[in-house]
């Protein structure tokens, strides 16, 4: 009997191999894929605080270079002037969107604006939009001089690109000979 359960155990032993292989791949590869996700966050906030401080770099000496004159710019000036020039594009392409996004989360706040002008209603994601660029963007709100004005006509132009569609379409039903043949959108 002791033969028959020492030759039974072996043969479970035997039979869990695979398995135990099985998870032991399982594991091996979690360990690699979370490896490779601490890697890949590391080496994004190296390039991040990299590209900080070149911008911050470009931001200084074109701030220098747009203090001479035209004629005693250098060749490296006027691609200082440029780089930053195209830094403050991107820039305003994230404004942009972050602008979109804080419209597009406060939709119910937009839809019930419909009837006012679009600058009275902007007043109203004023503070939103500085929460939300702290909160997404740090780096940018720390370099961008922008006033509460500035942005409320950043966002009355957000609102209106979101609002714009309904009306026209509203204003063209009104028009007479063409409202028949605007259909809805619903």
């Amino acid at each position: 009997m002791t033969k028959k359960k020492s030759l039974l155990a072996v043969g479970a032993t035997l039979a869990m191999l695979p398995v135990a292989a099985m998870a032991a791949g399982t594991i091996e590869t979690a360990l690699g894929q979370a490896q490779g996700a601490i890697v890949s966050t590391v080496a994004a906030a190296i390039v991040a605080v990299a590209f900080g401080l070149v911008v911050a770099r470009i931001d200084a000496r074109s701030k220098q270079a747009l203090a001479k004159t035209p004629q005693d710019r250098t060749l490296v000036d006027k691609l200082v002037i440029e780089a930053d020039r195209r830094l403050d594009e991107i820039d305003r392409g994230h404004l942009e969107k972050i602008i979109a996004n804080v419209l597009m989360s406060n939709m119910d706040k937009v839809a019930s604006t419909i009837g006012l002008p679009p600058k009275q209603a902007a007043d109203l994601f004023v503070d939103d939009f500085f929460v939300a660029l702290d909160a997404r963007n740090p780096g940018l709100a720390a370099r961008l001089p922008i006033g509460a004005q500035d942005v409320k006509d950043l966002i009355a132009a957000g609102i209106g690109r979101v609002t714009a569609p309904d009306l026209l379409a509203e204003a063209l039903r009104k028009v007479p000979g063409v409202g028949q043949h605007v259909r809805s959108p619903v």
